[in-house]
């Protein structure tokens, strides 16, 4: 019986053969499909299909590259390009658009390298696990565990795109917490305790303000702390907490701005967002509101949401007036998704929760200018 080290090196040696000339997509895909029925998928029983048409609507149709089924049903989709191709952000979005399509969480992309990836429900799919396609490469047999036909198991995968997805989230969140803290302990902890007392504990939002207002924070290590990952910060250990008492934050205020259009034009961090979300909606003109819900999620600003219907500020049975203040409300910097939902951007943003949205744009590879004077 063959191990699962060398089903890998038979799958991936045609494929190392192909990067070396950088072939077409075509052929390339062709090897694809020959080599998958080596991993025990058949083409004969409807297993491996091939650039299947799926209709949208009346008039258009889409073609994942190869989907493969079991029983008639999509398990996973794979997203083919030449073997020298880097997959970018649209193709990205292109396999996620055939997951949904055919129903699945997880999709392969397989062209300068294999990528899995697992629908998290955002505007991208997460990156979730990736092998080089090389004959000895590191983790070639966990390759074949997941994906050879006999021990094929689609909810294995998803628990584990699920498992690894929210290890990955943790440690962006935990990262982009750190380095909040190197940049602005002060406002950050104020915003962690702000978003505890009012989303989880439904506390009065005003009373907290009042009382975090009088109060100051630092973080300084203790004896006992061993975190690695805090102690390498340049400015910010683990974890005793000293507060003291203050009539007024001391700290500097950080008045930076930044420019989505090279220069042309810079806004400070709440009108910034709101131009973010704005030139989003230029180059997706098509989503619903609960669809840019979901792209510019609430935890990335905390207990305000980056977006809000204004349907729900008026309707809202909180103070409206400090309500409003919290949101761009000039008539003619109201946005409107395509379903006719008229909302605005939140502009409360600070070290703590900006450092999301920035983190976001990298992401899609937006060029963006930071004016720190």
């Amino acid at each position: 019986m063959k191990s699962n080290k060398t089903i890998w090196q038979e799958f991936c040696y045609d494929l190392v053969e192909a990067r070396k000339g950088d072939i077409l997509e075509e052929p390339y895909q062709n090897i694809v499909e020959m080599n998958l029925r080596q991993l025990g998928w058949s083409k004969v029983q409807g297993e491996i299909c091939p650039k299947e048409r799926i209709n949208i609507g009346s008039h258009n149709q889409i073609e994942p590259d190869i989907t493969i089924k079991i029983d008639d049903k999509p398990v996973f989709v794979i997203e083919m390009k030449r073997p020298r191709n880097t997959i970018t952000p649209r193709q990205e979005q292109q396999l996620l658009s055939y997951m949904r399509l055919q129903k699945t969480t997880v999709g392969l992309y397989i062209g300068d390298n294999i990528k899995m990836y697992y629908d998290t429900n955002e505007d991208l799919p997460l990156m979730v696990w990736q092998i080089e396609i090389d004959l000895d490469a590191e983790g070639g047999a966990e390759f074949v565990d997941f994906f050879l036909h006999d021990t094929f198991n689609k909810q294995r995968i998803e628990n584990y795109c699920k498992a690894k997805a929210n290890d990955l989230k943790t440690t962006e969140i935990m990262s982009a917490f750190q380095q909040s803290l190197s940049i602005n302990m002060d406002a950050t902890i104020k915003q962690v305790l702000t978003d505890y007392f009012v989303e989880f504990k439904k506390c009065n939002k005003n009373l907290v303000d009042e009382v975090l207002h009088s109060l100051s924070f630092t973080i300084q290590l203790t004896p006992s702390s061993d975190s690695q990952s805090l102690k390498s910060m340049p400015s910010v250990a683990s974890s005793g907490m000293v507060v003291s008492q203050t009539s007024k934050d001391k700290r500097k205020r950080d008045l930076t701005k930044y420019s989505l259009d090279g220069g042309k034009s810079y806004y400070g961090k709440g009108r910034f967002v709101r131009e973010v979300v704005a030139r989003f909606i230029e180059h997706n003109p098509n989503l619903t509101f609960e669809q840019l819900s979901q792209v510019f999620a609430g935890h990335l600003q905390g207990s305000y949401g980056v977006i809000r219907s204004v349907d729900s500020i008026e309707k809202s049975s909180h103070d409206k007036k400090d309500l409003r203040s919290r949101y761009v409300m000039s008539e003619d910097l109201m946005l409107q998704s395509i379903d006719g939902v008229k909302f605005v951007v939140c502009n409360q943003w600070g070290a703590y929760n900006f450092v999301n949205i920035l983190n976001l744009l990298e992401k899609w590879g937006w060029n963006i200018i930071a004016d720190k004077k």
